[in-house]
């Protein structure tokens, strides 16, 4: 059990922060839980309350009293959400680029992903924007708190103008935004937009524990939703079950829209994290209810950025209905993976996370704290138990797309286009040489790797620069 746990602590450190760099006149006035002082992913994840790197009694002190006292009812500045707090302001990745601006990643051609280059960029920004736009842990139209940090209402004002500002002429019609309200910290924020011929729909990925939660949810499950259409498909719970609730709550919109859109011929699902793999499943449920209502759609794709494998099929015994939509998964949709980024190879790749556990316990000065060292050390240090008491299971999930595989972060020419058992056959040792270039720890490394695209193949991210914590338009 405590292996376990321990794995699924080295998920979580994969995951964005949920409140990036925040450019106000005072960050003593906000609440303590709302702080995101400007430190490494270390002390960040150990809760350094006093800054001086170490964590300690008075430490300890600071975090009791932000658990057991009310949050400061004071706040200086209320500030609009931006682009930028995440990528480049809060990766160190954002720094590549020329003239302090952050790696920039040109989206590949349409022999790729299937897609026009406006497509692909497009669902980069959404990608990247549906965080920035719900920073914080506010619904974007709470009524206003003293301590909530952002204008109310400025999420959906920074998603419209982003992706009106990426279609120019062109435009593009947002038609829905929703961050669920009050159930922010457990349903990931969607957004829909119309662009051109194309509905894009696009989930954010994970930021709170519930989000994590539902990432370690493996359990392979079928559901009445898809039955119909492809009986012989599990998927991983915890992606299934948000999905379920997706629909439940937009598909009659979803429908409508494209209804009133005689011109929407194709509906591309994307997101990144988990975003990208609620977005690897939608097709599935869109085959098995809807997609029927709406026949003038001739095209349902995915264009997942770093998605977790989320599909368990039992190949030798697959029938007709299921391998014709596998088919179909593997013609139309597609997920990039970013060089070392340990979330696509999860949940069913254990010896690539065993080669990145061993580098995080190897970097022992820069390590993780010291309880879950020790974890990862006596539990982690060698996977055997944890395959041996899950096999069948994890092992058993796979990619069902093709992957789009940058090997290097500043790689010259076109990404690879790779089958899943390809991508498996990449060991973590490959990236070695990148931590050096870079100089990172491992831990540090796959963490920020994560969070490069979408960012960098949005052109709304192209020419933010990075100056220190701040990002400068």
């Amino acid at each position: 059990m405590i292996g376990l746990l321990s794995v699924t602590a080295f998920g979580v450190l994969l995951q964005r922060p949920p409140l990036g760099a925040i450019s106000i006149n005072s960050r003593a006035a906000l609440p303590l839980r709302s702080h995101a002082p400007q430190m490494g992913l270390v002390t960040r994840l150990i809760l350094d309350q006093d800054g001086d790197g170490d964590v300690d009694l008075d430490d300890a002190k600071a975090w009791m009293a932000g658990i057991l006292k009310p949050d400061k009812e004071e706040i200086v500045v209320k500030v609009d959400k931006k682009l930028g707090t995440n990528y480049p302001g809060d990766n160190p990745f954002g720094k590549l680029g020329e003239n302090g601006k952050g790696l920039h990643v040109p989206a590949p051609a349409k022999e790729i992903t299937g897609l026009d280059e406006s497509i692909t960029q497009m669902c980069a920004t959404m990608a990247s924007a549906i965080y920035e736009a719900n920073l914080g842990d506010e619904a974007d139209g709470a009524p206003k708190t003293p301590t909530a940090p952002y204008v109310r209402g400025s999420g959906k004002v920074l998603f419209e103008r982003t992706i009106a500002a990426q279609a120019g002429d062109d435009g593009a019609e947002l038609v829905l935004f929703d961050d669920h309200d009050g159930l922010k910290r457990a349903l990931p924020p969607i957004a829909t937009v119309i662009y051109g011929d194309t509905m894009i729909i696009v989930w954010r990925g994970s930021i709170t524990p519930l989000d994590w939660a539902n990432d370690f949810n493996v359990t392979p499950i079928l559901s009445r939703a898809w039955k119909g259409v492809a009986p012989g498909i599990r998927v991983h719970s915890g992606v299934a079950g948000l999905m379920e609730s997706e629909m439940a709550l937009h598909e009659d919109h979803f429908v409508e829209s494209i209804k009133n859109n005689p011109r929407v011929k194709r509906v591309v699902f994307t997101g990144h994290s988990l975003g990208g793999s609620l977005a690897a499943v939608a097709p599935l449920f869109a085959l098995g209810s809807w997609a029927k209502d709406v026949p003038q759609v001739e095209e349902w794709r995915t264009l997942a950025f770093e998605g977790m494998a989320v599909f368990y099929v039992d190949e030798k015994n697959t029938d007709p209905l299921t391998k014709n939509v596998l088919k179909q998964f593997a013609e139309y949709t597609r997920n990039f993976v970013f060089c070392g980024d340990g979330v696509p190879r999860t949940p069913s790749n254990a010896d690539y996370i065993d080669g990145c556990i061993d580098g995080i316990v190897d970097n022992k000065v820069h390590g993780p704290p010291f309880i879950m060292h020790k974890l990862m050390k006596m539990q982690l240090g060698n996977m055997d138990d944890i395959k041996d008491r899950m096999a069948g299971v994890l092992e058993g999930y796979k990619h069902y797309s093709k992957i789009i595989y940058y090997e290097h972060p500043e790689q010259k020419g076109p990404p690879e286009l790779l089958e899943a058992d390809e991508l498996d056959a990449i060991k973590f040792k490959t990236y070695k040489d990148q931590l050096k270039t870079y100089k990172l720890t491992t831990l540090d490394y796959i963490f920020h790797i994560h969070g490069v695209i979408p960012y960098a193949m949005s052109p709304q991210y192209k020419d933010l620069t990075h100056n220190g914590y701040v990002v400068v338009d």
